[in-house]
């Protein structure tokens, strides 16, 4: 039964690629405006000195939504292979052990999130540091020192 379900999905999955495929000319027409501009993307409107922070701020973001969807994921894998345990309890206890492990992980999230909150919002609530570049100073006197005398150094 594993088998057919594999194969179907697989042929479902081959199936979209020819589709796929067929619609790459089109994504490059498709001007996309991020929200929070990316340095060294072309179109990323970032002001001078603030490409660090926000950088670190949208991958800081990201990583939350993809850990979200990675355990919805395994939420519906697990309720999936619930349903396909029929009467077999050791395929059903797998699928409940399943489910509850991403409830863990998004438990997990959700405590570290709110523990860097407490300790301190400003590490959830990544804001852009008011940073101005450094400029190089010359020196104040631009006169070179005399050369040393070799000549007249004195003997012991």
């Amino acid at each position: 039964m594993k088998k057919y379900i594999f194969i179907i999905i697989f042929l479902f999955a081959a199936s979209l690629v020819p589709l796929a495929i067929s619609h790459a000319p089109y994504a490059a027409l498709a001007q996309v405006r991020l929200e929070t501009g990316l340095p060294g993307v072309p179109g990323g409107q970032l002001p001078a000195g603030q490409e660090l922070p926000s950088y670190i701020n949208y991958l800081f973001i990201f990583g939350l939504g993809l850990i979200t969807v990675l355990a919805l994921g395994q939420m519906m894998l697990g309720g999936i292979q619930y349903i396909l345990a029929a009467s077999n309890a050791a395929d059903k206890l797998k699928a409940k052990e399943t489910i509850q492990q991403a409830l863990l992980g998004l438990g997990l999230l959700l405590v570290s999130y709110l523990l860097l909150r407490t300790i301190n919002p400003d590490l959830v609530n990544l804001r852009n540091p008011n940073l101005t570049p450094t400029q190089f100073q010359p020196p104040i006197s631009t006169v070179p020192p005399p050369p040393p005398d070799y000549d007249n150094f004195p003997t012991p």
